[in-house]
């Protein structure tokens, strides 16, 4: 890529200037969407990252327990959140390969739209049937769910105290998108 063309083919983002990243476990951003982040960051878009599991099962290390590979997948998250330019990052407590979209998790997700005032979201796309991991559909499904709710101010209006304002999320992208 020629130096003045860093953001060749980018176009697409050229309006963005808040987003979130809405993932199931600590490495989703990276795997999916590493790249870009870095470069948006770079252009100047505030990146926001939920993460919405604690990752505490995904080892095949038998001398790991749950609560000491979630506290490695918590450090992994944040570096990798201090690399690609995140603004901030927070990790839910749900448990790594039990995620539901569940009324629960759309609230809290709402509630992250609200409090970021993210005007993009990327998450994962719950309609591929490739997409094999049930968290990943899991989540996709109820950052989708979570957008209209999070722009009415009657929706768990407790959210909306000290300032917070309804969401503003208006661009949509989806990873592994459903062709």
């Amino acid at each position: 890529m020629a130096t003045g063309d860093q953001f060749a083919g980018l176009e697409q983002f050229a309006e963005l200037k808040r987003a979130i990243v809405v993932c199931a476990h600590a490495d989703d951003t990276e795997t999916m969407m590493g790249g870009l982040a870095a470069l948006l960051s770079e252009r100047g878009v505030a990146l926001y990252e939920l993460i919405c599991t604690t990752g505490n099962t995904g080892t095949h290390d038998p001398e790991l327990t749950p609560q000491r590979l979630a506290e490695l997948r918590r450090t992994e998250a944040r570096i990798g959140a201090t690399l690609l330019g995140f603004r901030e990052m927070e990790m839910l407590n749900y448990d790594d390969g039990e995620l539901e979209p569940s009324l629960d998790l759309r609230a809290t997700i709402a509630s992250f739209y609200r409090q970021w005032q993210a005007d993009a979201l990327f998450t994962f796309d719950p309609a591929w049937a490739g997409q094999i991991h049930p968290d990943h559909r899991a989540v996709g499904r109820a950052a989708l769910d979570a957008l209209i709710p999070s722009r009415m101010e009657l929706y768990h209006p407790e959210q909306l105290a000290n300032g917070v304002e309804v969401g503003k999320v208006n661009k949509v992208f989806l990873f592994s998108p459903a062709t």
